[in-house]
């Protein structure tokens, strides 16, 4: 479409080159090459909005009428042929719904169709005896690829239009109701948030077992080149634990992101080299930019950089809170940059979330107090098979692994691990101090199943998971970490929310695990 709105045939050269093969204010709809040229839907004779079907050479932009305005009762027609000299096939709405249509020279317009919904984007591809033809068909909501053998089609003659269809193209009346054309140096850029409004993309909130609580929401301009979000959320019922406000551009291959944050998180103290579990607040606010880049259709690579301010307290052991203390005088600066590579292709179902696909992502993120000039690692690995085994029953394998270390001597305040056990390590109840560690492994095999559609209520689906691994606080003590339990339970989509109730039970591999039942719920938005 030109800057006039006028729509036109282009072709695209080997070379790059884009070739403009047709002119005027005439539309042309739903392209389709043949061995004779391009098979196209035209209006360009016709003042009432009806298209025509055209041959067009595609070397000199010539078009040729082969089915008249006069026969097809339809404004955007969809046409297939392997000879259109001889027989097209066409999707029109002539007298009867959306149906199928075959045109030959010696029959004219015939329907060989007869659905109550629609049947649209008719394909005919040349078999060994005869030709085939395909189309997608509306049945029961949704559209399913459907064969149509030639042992089916019908034999009736399509009625003609009864409306006069002017032989030339349309002009205006008078004058006086013509519109001007826009000049050029009158057409203005786009401006977003500037007099085109602000698009409300989303406003959520979320609740889950451990007494979580989220609340977001995000607006965008009207074309999303710019998002902001702002997200709050907390944690065991502790006041605000993240609170964040950020603007993300889109405008461009780049995905870039700034914007201010606060975090509270309850981490595992390192300082004391014994088997007491001690922790503290860490509390982290600053800025925050980032920057995602895709290397091809799946794989992208993303880098951030936090600097703000960090501060320690809260220590939870009072005999030795006082030499604990002594190391932590107060808020000190922090720069943490970190590098990540993804790939991304799990697809989606409406009433399932992900169905099938896989993805991966491997981050590294360094955290550097220049106060005391040390420096930590982190290091984590997430990974998912999804594979879809009969309709919205599927299989869902999932790992991660991390590691946590320091790069500099002196005391240790690495960043360490936090399981969420609403996903996995099921046998605890959320927020044990046991989920907390320098190292994770850990996978989580899921069934997942509909179990809905036996009484009309799709969403709902159920849920059998197997779960294994392992978060520790030293390398020599792995075995100490050790976890399994196998889950059951009910879980419904309906977009944007999902929600699931899980009853666990912890397999005794060693010591930690609850021995009794754990039951899991959660409360979430897009199926995070």
């Amino acid at each position: 479409i030109n800057s006039k709105g006028w729509q036109n045939l282009y072709v695209l050269e080997d070379g790059g080159e884009i070739r403009q093969i047709t002119e005027g204010f005439s539309a042309w709809k739903n392209p389709s090459w043949t061995p004779q040229g391009i098979l196209v839907s035209s209006d360009q004779i016709d003042g009432t909005d009806l298209y025509g079907v055209y041959l067009v050479d595609p070397k000199s932009g010539r078009s040729r009428l082969i089915v008249s305005p006069e026969l097809t009762h339809d404004n955007l027609l969809e046409a297939t042929s392997i000879d259109p000299l001889h027989e097209i096939f066409l999707r029109s709405s002539n007298g009867s719904g959306q149906q199928i249509y075959r045109w030959r020279p010696e029959t004219g317009l015939q329907k060989i169709t007869f659905v109550k919904t629609q049947l649209l984007q008719p394909t005919v591809i040349q078999g060994k005896k005869t030709n085939e033809l395909y189309s997608l068909g509306l049945e029961k909501g949704r559209y399913r690829l459907v064969r149509i053998p030639e042992a089916v089609w019908l034999d009736e003659k399509a009625p003609s239009n009864t409306k006069v269809i002017p032989r030339h193209p349309w002009s205006p009346p008078s004058p006086a109701l013509a519109v001007n054309p826009f000049p050029r140096s009158e057409i203005q850029s786009y401006r977003s948030f500037k007099g085109t409004g602000v698009r409300i993309e989303d406003l959520a909130a979320f609740f889950s077992s451990g007494s979580i609580f989220g609340l977001s929401g995000t607006v965008s301009d009207l074309m999303r080149d710019y998002i902001v979000s702002a997200e709050v959320l907390s944690l065991g019922g502790s006041g605000v634990n993240n609170a964040s406000l950020f603007v993300t551009s889109e405008r461009g291959r780049s995905t870039w992101t700034l914007g201010a944050y606060t975090t509270r998180q309850t981490r595992l103290d390192a300082i004391f080299d014994d088997d007491v579990a001690r922790v503290y607040d860490y509390r982290e606010y600053g800025l925050l930019g980032g920057l995602q880049y895709p290397l091809g259709a799946y794989q992208f690579i993303t880098a951030t950089l936090r600097m703000g301010g960090a501060r320690r307290d809260n220590f939870s052991d009072g005999a030795v809170v006082e030499s604990w203390n002594s190391v932590n005088p107060g808020t000190e600066l922090l720069f943490s940059p970190s590098i990540g590579f993804g790939f991304d292709q799990i697809q989606y179902e409406l009433y399932t979330g992900p169905i099938r696909g896989f993805g991966f992502l491997i981050e590294a993120q360094t955290d550097y107090f220049p106060g005391r000039s040390y420096a930590s690692e982190r290091l984590r690995l997430d990974i998912a098979q999804y594979e879809q085994l009969w309709g919205r029953t599927l299989l869902a394998i999932q790992g991660l692994a991390g590691t946590s270390f320091n790069l500099t001597d002196g005391t240790d305040f690495r960043n360490p691990f936090l399981v969420s056990s609403d996903d996995i390590f099921r046998a605890y109840s959320f927020g044990d101090d046991r989920l907390r560690g320098n190292y994770l492994l850990g996978v989580k095999s899921e069934l997942r199943f509909p179990v809905g559609e036996l009484f009309g209520f799709e969403p709902l689906r159920g849920i059998v998971a197997v779960d294994y691994g392992s978060i520790w606080r030293k390398l020599s003590s792995i075995r100490d970490g050790v976890t399994s339990s196998w889950s059951t339970g009910l879980a419904f989509n309906i977009p944007p929310v999902s929600m699931s109730f899980l009853v666990s039970q912890p397999v005794q591999v060693s010591r930690g695990p609850m021995d009794s039942s754990v039951l899991h719920f959660t409360l979430r938005y897009l199926y995070l």
